[in-house]
């Protein structure tokens, strides 16, 4: 699957033939234009953004990591990327330590539903402010469950087992 970072103007790609960039999301055919100043044309297989100097890090296939700065990416852009949701241990005996790292921190509420699909455990209003979250699961009956994290901006889940 590619990264994509986009805002309402524009969105960089990456491919299999290096980064590319286009600013006509509202055409019906937009040009795409490659951005390979400083990448080699071959896979690039992610791309991440460096916050501190707007940095875009592309991880090629075969050539390593590369560096290149495609002029200024706004806030938008960066909000775009994906948080990141962690659960672990999993599987897990007694409890679950989940990560949420996310520019804004949402709160939500989280669920865990059975394989019937019958919620079995919930709590409401989690705050990520230190980034971290542990629940005890120990009540569980061994199996395997759905973890949903719903917060404003998209839904997250996870499939845990509990042993």
């Amino acid at each position: 699957m590619n990264s994509s970072y986009q805002n309402a103007l524009e969105i960089y790609t990456d491919t299999g033939i290096g980064v590319w960039f286009t600013d006509e999301l509202d055409e019906d055919t937009p040009e795409w234009i490659p951005v390979n100043d400083g990448l080699a044309d071959v896979r690039v297989d992610m791309l991440r953004v460096q916050e501190s100097d707007m940095t875009v890090l592309a991880a090629t296939h075969g050539r390593g990591l590369a560096i290149a700065s495609f002029g200024y990416l706004s806030d938008d852009l960066i909000k775009a990327e994906e948080a990141s949701f962690e659960v672990y241990p999993n599987p897990a005996d007694s409890y679950l330590r989940i990560r949420f790292l996310y520019k804004n921190n949402n709160a939500g509420d989280l669920s865990i539903f059975d394989q019937s699909g019958k919620q079995v455990y919930s709590e409401t209003d989690i705050s990520f402010a230190d980034n971290y979250h542990e629940i005890d699961v120990s009540s569980l009956s061994p199996g395997i469950y759905i973890m949903k994290f719903p917060t404003a901006n998209r839904s997250y889940s996870k499939k845990i087992v509990i042993n």
